[in-house]
């Protein structure tokens, strides 16, 4: 016998288990060097709505970001005035310091408790992700963007930033800003007046947080969307690697262990048939042995046997003759019996097969009302809900206009009017009814319904009424705002 040892299955799926844990440890290790993304439920606890009740008792509300347990950053538009009376939830809360220069303005909350935010180490350069978290009624809010410009070109004053967002897409009079992990590097206010959303940087908020001595500051850089795309990138590449090394030592374990498999194989071919042979030249003997002493008795038997039928020939030949009369006797009977069960299979086959075709007669007029009904119902054109949806995405902007939408007689149009139109750009260059998107059989057209300013696409001008097929990755261009087209199946 083979010594007992664990099988050559559980060996190798122990080898690639140890090779899957391995790769974990180190994916996770690797994954530790990605800096955290950014959660709106994370930052949110950060963005407090204060209540400001001014002369007459006319109240408004404004949005601070907690940079202390107890203190509140806000603009100084939110305080100014007579003596204002501040309240958080409820709570009083007091202007304890106004920075003119920074038009900021910093809260007392005396109760406390509140989530301070995390000031970011580095305000990051053009391009960047960024998010503009604020509260209204719905709650906290978020709309996403990118740096423009480090330096606002749309004010004079220094410290401020442009986002390649509209002032309108933000439903609040302030908003706090945060980069793609979560990080404080500006504020907004719409008393700023621009075209784009313009901030106040990095720099001028922690100047003025940093009078306090109260906030915390990030222990190192965020990395940018790119950055921790080139780190999962590496991760997965690593991954790659040591797999495919994992991979190649447990295929060597593996042909290692499969040669001593069959050279014990081999060996214990050998040995059985040895063994084999021995036992068959025995069986040999023994057979021949057997067969001899067989072939006495028979002979003993055939010359008894041969006596004894010479006397039973004379005994049979008179009862011979009997039988065969007797045989002839019931064959005559048995070819009756024969004739007469014939004759009953035949009419029952006869009367099966006509019950058979009145079957299938039946079977075959059920079915084919059945088909016309299906056949009906196919063509009574009920909607299938699997689709398209079209994307137009452009800067700060997405739309998704479903196909239902499309489909139908007037198609889904798209402009500056809320009333006239289905889906609404918020620019002066665009028109109050811009554009119309009409799916029939199958097609996308694009048309453009005289608009003031023009729409191009693929850089040729379209004439008002002209309807021109749209198509994945098109370009398009309305006035002065340029959007690329993504066609989505569902």
């Amino acid at each position: 016998m083979l010594s007992e040892k664990p099988s050559f299955l559980y060996r190798l799926t122990s080898a690639i288990l140890t090779c899957i844990a391995i790769t974990v440890t180190s994916t996770a290790r690797a994954q530790e060097a990605i800096s955290t993304d950014f959660e709106l439920s994370e930052v949110a606890p950060s963005v407090v709505s204060l209540t400001v009740e001014r002369v007459a008792g006319r109240t408004q509300s404004y949005v601070g970001v907690v940079v202390s347990p107890s203190l509140i950053l806000t603009s100084s538009d939110a305080v100014s005035g007579l003596s204002p009376k501040l309240s958080i939830g409820g709570d009083s809360a007091t202007i304890i310091q106004q920075v003119d220069d920074k038009k900021m303005a910093l809260i007392s909350y005396p109760r406390g408790g509140l989530k301070p935010v995390t000031l970011a180490l580095a305000f990051g350069e053009e391009g960047r992700e960024i998010n503009f978290v604020y509260k209204n009624a719905e709650g906290a809010q978020v709309q996403r963007a990118s740096i423009v410009n480090l330096v606002s070109q749309n004010t004079s004053r220094g410290g401020y930033f442009d986002a390649s967002l509209a002032p309108a897409l933000i439903n609040a009079e302030q908003a706090i800003v945060f980069n793609n992990c979560g990080e404080l590097i500006g504020f907004f206010d719409k008393s700023i007046r621009s075209d784009v959303v313009t901030a106040k940087g990095l720099d001028e908020v922690t100047t003025v947080v940093a009078s306090t001595g109260r906030y915390t500051t990030a222990e190192s850089v965020c990395q940018s969307e790119s950055e921790k795309q080139k780190i999962r990138d590496d991760i997965a590449q690593k991954q790659v690697e040591e797999r495919e090394t994992q991979a190649d030592e447990a295929l060597k374990n593996a042909e290692k262990e499969a040669k001593d498999r069959e050279e014990e194989a081999a060996k214990a071919l050998r040995e059985a048939e040895e063994k084999a042979k021995a036992d068959l030249a025995n069986a040999k003997e023994a057979a021949e042995q057997k067969a001899a002493k067989e072939s006495a008795r028979i002979e003993a038997e055939r010359q008894q046997s041969e006596e004894d039928a010479a006397q039973r020939e004379a005994d049979n030949q008179a009862e011979l003759e009997k039988i065969r009369n007797e045989n002839a006797a019931k064959k005559a009977e048995v070819q009756a019996q024969v004739d007469r069960q014939r004759k009953q299979y035949m009419f029952g086959f006869g009367a099966l097969a006509v019950l058979l075709i009145f079957f299938l007669f039946v079977f075959g007029r059920k079915n084919k009302k059945l088909g016309q009904a299906a056949l009906a119902r196919d063509d009574s054109g009920t909607y299938n809900e699997a689709g398209i949806d079209l994307i137009i995405r452009g800067a700060g902007l997405s739309l998704k206009i479903p196909e239902e939408t499309m489909s139908r007689e007037r198609g889904a149009t798209i402009g500056r009017s809320a009333a006239d139109c289905d889906f609404v750009l918020d620019a002066p260059s665009i028109s109050r009814s811009h554009l119309r998107l009409i799916l029939r059989k199958d097609l996308l057209y694009v048309e453009d319904l005289g608009s003031a300013n023009g729409t191009h696409l693929n850089g040729k001008q379209l004439d008002p009424g002209q309807m021109a097929a749209l198509h994945d990755n098109d370009d398009l261009e309305l006035a002065d705002s340029h959007f690329s087209i993504e066609v989505r199946p569902r």
